[in-house]
């Protein structure tokens, strides 16, 4: 493995020295997709994989189709890319920033809790499949999170907007977190879309927000909830 460390922080990247069998993204490209995170420093180890995910024959059994894996996560702050075919272009980035917003969702039980309970006023779109939960009870929750997340902060304003609008409740939850890590993040780690990220987070303030307090306001049981929490 070439083994590559980002300077002034912990965050590494491991790409197998031998040739691939397809045309993985190089080095610079791959720090090119950590720089675009929030906050690049939640991901310990990026590791560029030229084998296919070992779940993936499981998860086609389980929902009957196709299925491949591009990207995972664990709770240790590894992020692995299924090789990350350079054809692929903005997706491995989104694969990235899927993985990187699961890394979030660990670290972060009181924003998840808030998430979960959000459902009981607001409907998130069903999932295209079933996570494999491990025996976690939060696996559906973290994914949730994750695909709300990455449409939130992907590259397709029209996208981003429309998830926000249709799920009001759930985005500001999630936003106000991913905001708050942007806002301690160092500048030398700013995000290279930062400028693209504080535009959605106008938007979300002006047009998202009064809708989830709209939402909120009119589900007695959302009024109960907040009101026991915050004793």
């Amino acid at each position: 493995m070439h083994v590559y460390r980002i300077a002034g922080c912990h965050t590494r990247v491991e790409i197998p020295a031998g040739p691939p069998p397809y045309d993985r993204i190089d080095a610079a490209e791959t720090l090119a997709l950590l720089r675009e995170l929030p906050d690049l420093r939640f991901v310990y180890r990026l590791h560029l994989s030229d084998e296919l995910s070992l779940l993936d024959p499981w998860m086609r059994k389980l929902t009957g189709g196709d299925f491949l894996s591009l990207g995972h996560a664990t709770i240790s702050d590894v992020v692995v890319l299924y090789r990350p075919h350079r054809q692929l272009g903005r997706e491995n980035g989104l694969t990235l920033l899927h993985e990187w917003l699961h890394l979030v969702a660990f670290k972060a039980a009181r924003a998840i809790r808030h998430f979960r309970r959000a459902d009981k006023v607001e409907q998130l779109p069903a999932l295209r499949y079933k996570p494999v939960s491990f025996g976690d009870p939060r696996t559906a929750v973290f994914e949730a999170w994750s695909v709300l997340g990455e449409k939130l902060l992907g590259y397709d304003e029209t996208t981003a907007r429309h998830a926000a609008l249709a799920t009001p409740v759930h985005t500001m939850i999630l936003w106000q977190h991913v905001e708050k890590i942007m806002r301690k993040t160092l500048l030398r780690f700013a995000s290279t879309r930062l400028e693209e990220f504080r535009a959605r987070a106008a938007f979300i303030r002006t047009e998202v927000a009064p809708r989830a307090q709209t939402v909120r306001a009119s589900h007695r049981w959302w009024r109960r909830w907040r009101s026991q929490a915050t004793r």
